[in-house]
């Protein structure tokens, strides 16, 4: 029986919109309001990245031992868990472990929900619409993390809590999308699967032996850091000043649609330097 994959590139626009909904996207201001210092907002986001870090090889491994769905599934969940921990919340410890749970929900759909699009389109036989499809879906995450804050901004100063509330629905919708894609059924390789001490060293030894793509890496996470805590930190200097939800959306929007906005014209540019620099090399 022929299987219809691409059934599964339109779910996975409605995960990616569920899934990437930013109506937690104000948590600086949320834990303010629960009486968290800014050290102990800052330490919850160490814990967070933290935890990211060390998740972030396992829960890849997941993929390869589990099937794309069980691990998009356990993604929501976590999330969801995440979400009652930030309601439940009254000391910074609760909060903490709630981060934890919120940066294995991250690396759970981190490059899996890509994956699975891509082997519903090899299937098909259509990976050439692939670039299209990643578009599509980057697209969607923009628009999905502006509706998100767009809510959250009108709750800053009325029931600030029901955006976890929301963030619990919009996983329980994603999981939903999720359970009505068909599992891609590609040959599984003979090869026995690298340990995650394999994976380490020959990460170690590709970064030792590639200086510009470590170099690379190293600037845009010192790059990725500080806009990270510009924009997180921000939301203290807004609130402090006694800025309405709606200017705080305004903000955000314009923030977000102008990032948007350079980083397509950089690309752009970027895209029709390399080609010239390309085709220049080739001439001589």
């Amino acid at each position: 029986m022929n299987i219809n994959y691409l059934h599964n590139i339109r779910q996975g626009y409605g995960y990616a919109f569920f899934a990437y909904f930013g109506i937690t996207s104000l948590w600086v201001i949320y834990l303010q309001t629960k009486g968290l210092t800014l050290v102990e907002i800052g330490l919850c986001e160490s814990i967070f990245h933290i935890a990211s870090v060390l998740f972030e090889l396992p829960t890849g491994v997941l993929a390869d031992r589990f099937s794309y769905r069980i691990v998009l599934i356990g993604g929501r969940l976590a999330a969801i868990i995440s979400a009652i921990l930030m309601i439940l919340g009254q000391h910074f410890w609760l909060f903490a472990v709630g981060f934890i749970f919120q940066a294995l929900s991250y690396n759970l759909q981190s490059g899996t929900i890509d994956a699975l699009l891509y082997d519903s389109l090899s299937l098909s036989r259509r990976t050439q619409a692939y670039p299209a499809v990643i578009s599509h879906t980057n697209m969607i995450y923009e628009l999905a993390d502006n509706c998100g804050v767009l809510i959250a901004g009108f709750l800053v100063h009325w029931h600030f809590v029901w955006t976890y509330g929301i963030a619990i629905v919009v996983a329980i919708l994603a999981i939903g999308m999720v359970l009505f894609m068909k599992e891609p059924s590609l040959p599984r390789s003979t090869e026995k699967p690298l340990s995650i001490i394999k994976i380490i060293q020959l990460a170690y030894h590709t970064l030792k032996t590639k200086p510009l793509l470590r170099r690379l890496m190293l600037y845009h996470a010192l790059f990725a850091t500080f806009c990270t805590t510009y924009y997180f930190y921000f939301q203290t200097v807004m609130t402090a000043n006694h800025f309405p939800g709606w200017l705080i959306d305004q903000i955000g929007f314009a923030g977000t649609f102008g990032s948007v906005g350079i980083g397509v014209l950089l690309v752009s540019l970027l895209v029709k330097g390399y080609s010239f620099w390309q085709d220049k090399k080739s001439v001589n």
